[in-house]
């Protein structure tokens, strides 16, 4: 809410069905994005910002984009080298755009004929209808994660960024480095893994 108070409130227009602004997809010119433009899109709409992609396709309105889905491929920390991954899907402030993620996703799937399509559901915002709309099944509920704090600082910092390594005491767990360090730490509701399987 501190950091990102605009997207905050613009996706709970969305949920309680109060966004003013509405454009159908169908309407829209559908182009494939550049690595700049959707790293600028996602900092500026998507809740986690920008992330790694592979490919990257947008609906334009009037010459602006308005809707913008990424995928990534080859996630060796997943084990998963064969299989793609719809890592952002955002549409811009304050605007619905109907049918997006299904055009969008149906034209990602022409381009790439992919065998699997993974995607995560942040369980604090979502249950996954999106992905049940776009022919994915859910393959687990996930369990909650942590991020750390520190005391009087709003931002989180990731717990990969914080992991034990060489340097701390190796008598004491990750955890327990980082309470000496001054963190704590504050946890999420987890996220959905959902599975599309091509054929």
């Amino acid at each position: 809410w501190h950091t990102k108070q605009s997207i905050v409130k613009s996706r709970l227009e969305n949920i309680l069905g109060k966004t003013k602004n509405v454009i159908y997809a169908r309407n829209c010119q559908l182009k494939e994005v550049s690595s700049k433009d959707s790293t600028e899109f996602c900092r500026q709409n998507h809740i986690m910002g920008a992330g790694r992609s592979n490919i990257r396709v947008g609906l334009y309105f009037k010459g602006a984009l308005v809707s913008l889905m990424t995928f990534t491929n080859n996630n060796i920390s997943r084990k998963l080298t064969d299989t793609w991954e719809i890592n952002r899907f955002a549409s811009i402030l304050g605007t619905s755009v109907v049918g997006a993620a299904s055009r969008l996703f149906k034209h990602f799937l022409k381009l790439v004929n992919p065998t699997v399509v993974v995607s995560y559901a942040d369980n604090r915002w979502s249950i996954g209808n999106l992905y049940k709309q776009l022919g994915f099944t859910v393959d687990s509920l996930g369990t909650p994660n942590y991020w750390y704090i520190l005391p009087n600082c709003i931002a989180r910092t990731h717990r990969y960024s914080l992991r034990k390594t060489k340097d701390d005491d190796q008598t004491l767990t990750e955890y327990e480095n980082r309470k000496v360090q001054g963190y704590d730490r504050v946890w999420d509701c987890g996220s959905s893994k959902w599975i599309w399987r091509g054929g």
